[in-house]
């Protein structure tokens, strides 16, 4: 049974460790700072830093922090009454939405903000704070996604609420970085503020939530020096001894197209700048121009529909069943083959779905009843269709792709009349191409290295795509012609990778595009660096 959720997760309720608390209101509040919003302070963990931040610089400053928990604002401000500082401060409580609303009205702007907002996943979100969050965010001219995750409203409202010279300085999940409903505030960013710095983490933050988080340090009024810059620490216990002095220093990245993902800022100038300059050339094609990309087939309960070769026999369901791939490790090379599905079967896996057609014989009718009994046909997916059993948008696909990825992206061509759930994507070909040239083809480093910034990445290290997003990868397919697919196939499987990629670069990129070897090293080092990154999340 699926664990219900704490009552810390429905609130987002992870608190700031003390480390970054202390880092955050340093880099915020200068001895100018006369104005401070602390937008969910919970128990109080940033408040009192910024409290003693404002204290020890005798800054002028007036502090205002929001807690949503009763229980936690009493915490937070008797933590602040306890810290006895000369600081003017004030914890109210309510929703940060209700107080954004009276703030916004009033035309209220804070010098600096500083906070940690809930970590609440959409279907979390409760419903009337959603459309209040949504409604104060068009009034800064943002359309927001109901799939926005409840920080997003947030960091936008608090980017609303700053003053012309004001500093923002956040704790946010790195999905900022990488979703797509993130993109419009990326961009909301890159035009309210003249420079942002982004201070990134090797290892987790908040490991329990497998929820990589990064620090948003942003700032208006910063001048000449405009732009995004990364910087990296091991952990938390860094923060300490970072000079913010030599932060500030450090070179800003190129700003513009800033509604991509923000993965790339993890890479120097020139490489941005060379990913950029070849997604923008016109002889390079997209995927969606061969393939078009969906989802698998959602079965609505796998334990039911999917079955081994042993489960077929037993039920007599031989003649209602189909080949199914239901697992990314049925996909060893860039071909999947009789021979790979029938050792896919041979090791006892579910390698057949049930997928009855009319007349149903006794057997099926059988097996209609003890899904009955099990209550598969009461599941939502099964309950919407006309036939609960029926399972909808069943196609044989003509490639395959791992729709979660580890070391690197795959499309695989099908060459059986298998299917595929969706834990895969699938793919038909528009109408010319070739499936064993294609899958061929992506295997170069260009397409590899526009995968790590196109796709998302979490706590767990894979690198996960939506449709739309394979849809954009770069697929340069000149010369692939000369290339044996058999033989890459082989070296994807024996997990030779390198020699593939070196194989493929050499015909597609080099030759067929004209592009220098350098060029072809860097875009091999964008991956790697941008995977090892990735995979480095794993532990």
């Amino acid at each position: 049974m699926k664990q219900q959720p704490s009552d810390n997760k429905l609130r987002g309720g992870y608190y700031t460790p003390p480390a970054i608390s202390k880092f955050l209101a340093a880099w915020a509040i200068s001895e100018d700072t006369r104005s401070v919003l602390e937008p969910s302070c919970g128990d109080g963990n940033i408040l009192v830093e910024v409290l003693s931040r404002a204290s020890a610089l005798d800054a002028p400053a007036n502090v205002t922090a929001i807690e949503l928990s009763e229980s936690e604002a009493k915490k937070a401000l008797r933590r602040a009454k306890d810290l006895g500082t000369n600081v003017a401060h004030v914890v109210r409580g309510g929703s940060f939405f209700d107080h954004a609303e009276k703030m916004l009205d009033r035309g209220s702007a804070f010098d600096a903000v500083v906070g940690n907002p809930p970590f609440i996943r959409y279907q979390d979100f409760p419903e009337d704070q959603r459309q209040q969050a949504f409604a104060l965010m068009r009034r800064l001219s943002l359309n927001p996604s109901r799939l926005a995750n409840a920080w997003l409203p947030f960091v936008a409202l608090c980017t609303g609420l700053l003053t012309d010279r004001g500093r923002l300085a956040m704790v946010v999940p790195a999905e900022l970085f990488q979703v797509g409903y993130a993109s419009e505030v990326r961009q909301f960013l890159a035009d309210s503020f003249d420079r942002i710095s982004i201070v990134a983490f090797k290892k987790l933050v908040f490991p329990e939530i497998q929820q990589e988080i990064v620090l948003v340090l942003a700032e208006r009024g910063a001048g000449k020096s405009r732009g995004v810059r990364v910087h990296e620490v091991e952990d938390a216990s860094e923060l300490g001894s970072m000079d913010l002095l030599a932060l500030a220093k450090k070179a800003t990245k190129p700003i513009d197209h800033a509604s991509e993902k923000w993965t790339k800022y993890f890479l120097s100038k020139s490489e941005i700048l060379l990913l950029r300059d070849l997604r923008e050339r016109p002889d390079i094609p997209i995927m969606s121009k061969f393939i078009d990309v969906d989802v698998g087939v959602v079965t609505g309960n796998n334990d039911y529909f999917m079955l081994s070769k042993e489960e077929v026999a037993d039920h007599g369901l031989s003649s209602s069943c189909i080949p199914l791939v239901g697992r990314s490790a049925a996909l060893q090379g860039t071909l999947f083959e009789e021979s790979d599905f029938q050792a896919w079967v041979k090791s006892g896996r579910k390698a057949y779905m049930f997928a009855p057609a009319a007349p149903h014989h006794r057997n099926v009718q059988r097996y209609v009843r003890h899904g009955q009994a099990l209550g598969v046909n009461a599941g939502y997916k099964c309950r919407i269709r006309r036939e609960w059993y029926v399972v909808p948008a069943v196609w044989r696909p003509d490639v395959f792709f791992l729709r979660q990825a580890d070391s690197s992206p795959r499309m695989v061509a099908n060459e059986t009349t298998a299917i595929c759930t969706d834990t895969l994507h699938r793919g038909r070909l528009v109408d010319g191409y070739n499936a064993r040239s294609l899958s061929t083809a992506f295997v170069n480093s260009l397409t590899f290295a526009a995968s790590e910034v196109t796709g998302r990445s979490y706590g767990g290290g894979v690198m996960t795509f939506e449709p739309s997003e394979m849809e954009r990868l770069p697929l340069p397919v000149s010369g692939v012609d000369q290339l044996d697919p058999l033989e890459i196939d082989r070296l994807i499987r024996e997990k030779k990778v390198d020699v593939a990629l070196d194989m493929v670069d050499s015909i597609t990129l080099i030759d067929g595009l004209g592009l220098t070897t350098k060029q072809v090293q860097a875009l091999r080092g964008i991956w790697q660096k941008l995977r090892d990154r990735r995979r480095g999340r794993k532990n």
